[in-house]
C-alpha cells in the first residue's frame, strides 16, 4: 500500500518522522517537493512493528518553513490515520499520485510527526566572499546561497548580514535561507543568457554604482565591500559562483522505488506422500508432485509444499513474480500441475514438526497451472498477483497433479547442489529479462592485510560486542555508539546490515564508521540480506569494513576464524554462513560429513590442541529459537557445536533477543531435536556456568531494525533462560563479553528502546 500526504513544515530541516503502523511489515519513506515532485530524500526499506515507530532519513534535508512538501510511505501495513474526532482510527488510504493532498478521504490526515536534526544541515558550506564578489551582476541570484533573504536581488544590504554573522557559527540561519534561495532563484533567467552580463563584463560604472549605493552605508559588511572595490574583477569572479554550494546534496539519496529484481530461495520446500503418511521428506533434493494411483495398492498421491519469505518486499509495487523450477522429471503429457494457495504459513519443513501427509496444511484456490513436459530445463510460472498480495509477509504454496494415473513431476529443491527452486521477483516496472539489477558487480573477496585494532597484552583480559540485524536508523546509531563507548576491543556484526536495496554497501560502511570510527575493528559475517542480490553483496561490504585483527584463516565475512589476542590468544572466533547461498560460490552446507562441517570441527579441535581456552562460534541464521521457524542452519551443525562444548554460540536472524541455559549432551540427551524440548540436555540454568561444561546460545538480533515478538510457549522455550521481544520490553542493544584467563562475563548493553537487561558468567 502507498500513502501520500502534503504538509507544511515549521522547521528549516527534516530529519525523520513518527508513524503509527497497525501490523508488522516494512516501510519506505520518500520526502518530495510538492510543486515539482522532485525527490529530496528517501529511507529505503525499514522493518516496522505495530504501534508508533520513528523512521529517520539517511541525512537531514533542508526545507523552507511555510512551503508545502509531500510525504510518501510505501508499506505493507495499514497506516493509522488522524481523523476529525478520533486521534488514531484505522483507515485513510491516501492517493499516491500528486498532489498528495488529504482528499481521500476528505478530512483525514495520515498520522505522522516531523522531526528536525539537532544540528541543522549545512548545504551552504561555502558562505565566503568570492560568491559575493559577483554582486554587481544580478545573475548571481541563482548560485549564491548566502544572500537568500531576497532571492531576486542579491545586491541589497539585506544579504550582507547573512555572511557577516559568522555563518559557520550559525548554521541554522544559513540552512533556513539556503532552500529559499534555491527554490526561488532557480527558475530565474540564467546569468549568461541575459543581456545584463554584457555591462557586467565591461565593468561599466552604472551597475557598479547601484551596488555601491546599497553597500556604502555599512562598509563593515565585508563581503560586499570587495565587489565595490574592483568592478573589473567581476568577469573572473562570475565563474566562481560556487554552484557546489547548492543545498540539496541530500537529494541524491537512493530512491526507494528504483526498479530491480531479486531471486529468493524458498524458506522451506518439501512434499508429502499418501502411502507414507507419517514420513517427512524435508531433506529430499527434489520435490515430487504425483497423482498416481497404483491398482490394488495404497494411493501414492504426492503433493509439494513451498514457503517463501516476502517480508523484505513489503510496500514495493511488484511488477512481475516468476516461480522458477528446474525439471528433474517431467510429468506425462496429459497431466496438469496446479499451483495453489495455502493460508497456513507456520508449517515446518523438517524436524519433529516437519509436515507429513497426515499433518499437511489445507490447499486453497488454484493460482495457475502448467504442463512440464521436458526434462533438464527451467520452467517459469507467473504468480505475480499472488506475490503482490503477500509482500510483507510469508507466502505458502502447494502443488498437486491432475488427473490420476499419470507419471509424477519432480523439480530440484533448495537442498539440491545445483539449479535450485527460486522465486524471481521484480518491482517498479522491472522484470521480464531475468537479470537482477541492484548489484552489477560482485567480484571475489579481496585479500585483506589486517590493520590491527587495540590489542591487550598477552594474558590480560579483553572485551568484544556482538549483534545482528542492524539497519540504518537512529536505533542503529544508538547501538553503534554504545558499542564504541563500552570500551569493547572489537565488534562482531552477525549479518543483515543495511536493509537498503541495491548498491547500499559503501553508504552503510560509512554510516557505521561515523559512529565507531574509521579504523575500529568491526568484524562481519554475512546474513541472508547480503548473500544474494537483495541489500548489497557481502564481498562489497567486506571491502569497506575489512578484517582488522589478527591474521585470519578462511574467507573473510563468509567462513573464517581468527585467534585473539594475537600473542597468547585466549579465544578462537569462528564465523560461518550456514543456510546462505552466494552468487559466486554457491550454498554453504554444514550437514554432517560435508566439507564445511568438517572445517568447523577441525577449527574447534585445533583451538583446543593449541591451548586456546575459549571457542566462540558466530553465524547469522538460527536453529533453536523462540519463533515458530524451522532450524535454518541444520540440526547437524548445532549438535556438533554442543557436542564440542563450544563456550558461546552466537546467532541473529530473529529480530529479538534470547539466551539459553547451558546445554550439553549426557545421559538422556545424545542430541537436540529442533521443535521439541528435552530437559536432560540442560546442564545448568543459574547463569553462573562452569567452564567446559556446555554451550550457551545467544540470539542477538536487536542491532536496530524493528523487534519482533517472542513466545514463551514455543516448543523450544525450555532451553532458554531469558528473552525480550516486541511485547516484552523491546530494547535495542548488543551483548558485551569480557574475556579473561579465568572467565567470560556477559552483559546486555542497551542502545535504545526499553530497559531490558541480562548477564551471565562462564568460569
Amino acid at each position: 500500500m502507498q500513502y501520500g500526504q502534503s504538509f507544511t513544515p515549521g522547521l528549516n530541516n527534516v530529519a525523520g518522522f513518527d508513524f503509527y503502523f497497525q501490523t508488522p511489515s516494512t516501510a519506505a519513506v520518500e520526502l518530495r517537493e510538492f510543486a515539482t515532485n522532485n525527490l529530496l530524500g528517501s529511507t529505503g526499506l525499514v522493518v516496522v512493528n505495530p504501534g508508533e515507530q520513528h523512521i529517520d532519513l539517511p541525512a537531514p534535508v533542508a526545507v523552507t518553513p511555510g512551503t508545502k512538501y509531500a510525504l510518501i510511505v510505501n508499506t505493507g501495513s495499514l497506516l493509522l490515520g488522524e481523523g476529525p474526532s478520533n486521534p488514531y482510527p484505522a483507515g485513510g488510504i491516501f492517493s499516491r499520485l500528486p498532489p498528495y493532498d488529504d482528499t481521500n478521504p476528505v478530512g483525514w490526515d495520515m498520522f505522522f510527526r516531523t522531526y528536525a536534526s539537532a544540528a541543522t544541515p549545512s548545504p551552504t558550506a561555502t558562505p565566503t566572499a568570492p560568491p559575493t564578489a559577483t554582486a554587481p551582476p544580478t545573475a548571481t541570484a541563482t548560485p549564491t546561497p548566502m544572500p537568500t533573504a531576497t532571492p531576486t536581488q542579491t545586491l541589497t544590504a539585506t544579504a550582507s548580514p547573512t555572511p557577516a554573522a559568522t555563518p559557520s557559527a550559525t548554521p541554522t540561519e544559513t540552512a533556513t535561507a539556503t532552500p529559499a534561495a534555491t527554490l526561488t532563484a532557480t527558475p530565474t533567467p540564467t546569468p549568461t543568457a541575459t543581456p545584463t552580463t554584457t555591462p557586467t563584463a565591461t565593468g561599466t560604472p552604472p551597475p557598479t554604482a547601484t551596488a555601491t549605493s546599497t553597500v556604502t552605508p555599512t562598509p563593515t559588511a565585508t563581503p560586499t565591500a570587495t565587489a565595490t572595490a574592483s568592478p573589473t574583477a567581476t568577469p573572473s569572479a562570475t565563474p566562481t559562483a560556487t554552484p557546489t554550494a547548492t543545498p540539496t546534496a541530500t537529494a541524491t539519496a537512493t530512491p526507494a522505488l528504483t526498479p530491480g529484481s531479486i531471486d529468493l530461495d524458498p524458506l522451506a520446500d518439501t512434499y508429502v506422500e499418501q502411502d507414507m503418511a507419517t514420513t517427512n521428506f524435508g531433506t529430499a533434493q527434489t520435490v515430487l508432485v504425483d497423482a498416481a494411483v497404483v491398482s490394488g495398492t495404497t494411493n501414492t498421491v504426492a503433493d509439494g509444499y513451498l514457503k517463501f519469505d516476502l517480508t523484505s518486499l513489503g510496500g514495493l509495487p511488484i511488477s512481475q513474480a516468476l516461480l522458477r523450477m528446474y525439471v528433474a522429471n517431467p510429468s506425462a503429457s496429459a497431466s496438469v500441475i496446479n499451483v495453489n494457495n495455502v493460508a497456513n504459513t507456520t508449517w515446518e519443513e523438517t524436524g519433529t514438526n516437519g509436515i507429513t501427509w497426515n499433518t499437511r496444511p489445507a490447499m486453497g484456490s488454484t493460482i495457475t497451472s502448467l504442463t512440464p513436459s521436458t526434462q533438464g530445463v527451467w520452467i517459469e510460472v507467473d504468480i505475480t498477483s499472488t506475490v503482490a498480495s503477500k509482500v510483507g509477509s510469508l507466502m505458502s504454496l502447494a502443488l498437486d497433479e491432475t488427473p490420476a494415473n499419470t507419471d509424477g513431476y519432480q523439480f530440484n529443491s533448495k537442498e539440491n547442489a545445483t539449479n535450485r527452486l527460486e522465486l524471481r521477483v521484480s518491482w517498479a516496472g522491472a522484470g521480464g529479462t531475468g537479470t537482477p539489477t541492484p548489484t552489477p558487480t560482485i567480484g571475489p573477496t579481496p585479500t585483506i592485510t589486517a590493520t590491527p585494532g587495540p590489542t591487550p597484552p598477552p594474558g590480560s583480559s579483553f572485551s568484544f560486542g556482538a549483534a545482528g540485524d542492524w539497519g540504518q536508523n537512529s536505533n542503529t546509531t544508538a547501538v553503534l555508539t554504545a558499542l564504541k563507548n563500552s570500551g569493547a576491543n572489537f565488534g562482531i556484526a552477525l549479518g543483515d546490515f543495511s536493509y537498503v536495496m541495491g548498491n547500499s554497501e559503501t553508504a552503510w560502511c560509512n554510516f557505521v564508521k561515523a559512529s565507531v570510527g574509521s579504523t575500529y575493528p568491526f568484524e562481519l559475517i554475512s546474513g541472508n540480506h547480503e548473500d544474494a542480490v537483495r541489500d548489497g553483496q557481502i564481498n562489497n561490504y567486506a571491502s569497506c569494513l575489512p578484517h582488522r585483527l589478527s591474521p585470519l584463516t578462511g574467507l573473510y565475512a563468509k567462513q573464517y576464524y581468527f585467534d585473539y589476542p594475537t600473542s597468547s590468544p585466549l579465544a578462537r572466533f569462528i564465523n560461518i554462513s550456514p543456510g546462505l547461498t552466494f552468487p559466486d560460490d554457491g550454498s554453504y552446507d554444514y550437514s554432517a560429513g560435508s566439507p564445511r562441517y568438517n572445517w568447523v570441527s577441525t577449527a574447534i579441535d585445533g583451538a583446543r590442541s593449541a591451548g586456546i581456552k575459549y571457542v566462540v562460534v558466530s553465524m547469522h541464521k538460527y536453529c533453536i529459537s523462540l519463533v515458530s521457524g524451522s532450524c535454518e542452519v541444520g540440526p547437524d551443525l548445532m549438535n556438533l557445536l554442543i557436542s564440542k562444548k563450544v563456550d558461546l554460540y552466537l546467532q541473529a536472524h530473529d529480530h529479538a533477543y534470547s539466551r539459553s541455559k547451558q546445554l550439553a549432551f549426557k545421559t538422556g540427551c545424545t542430541s537436540i531435536s529442533p521443535g521439541s524440548y528435552n530437559s536432560n540436555c540442560v546442564v545448568d540454568n543459574d547463569n553462573n556456568f562452569a567452564y567446559n561444561a556446555g554451550t550457551v546460545i545467544a540470539t542477538v538480533g536487536v542491532g536496530g531494525v524493528g523487534i519482533n515478538s517472542q513466545s514463551g510457549s514455543d516448543p523450544e522455550a525450555g532451553y532458554f533462560s531469558t528473552f525480550q521481544g516486541s511485547g516484552n520490553n523491546p530494547t535495542f542493544g548488543f551483548l558485551k563479553f569480557t574475556v579473561s584467563p579465568t572467565s567470560i562475563s556477559a552483559q546486555f548493553v542497551r542502545g535504545a528502546g526499553g530497559s531490558f537487561t541480562d548477564s551471565f558468567t562462564i568460569q
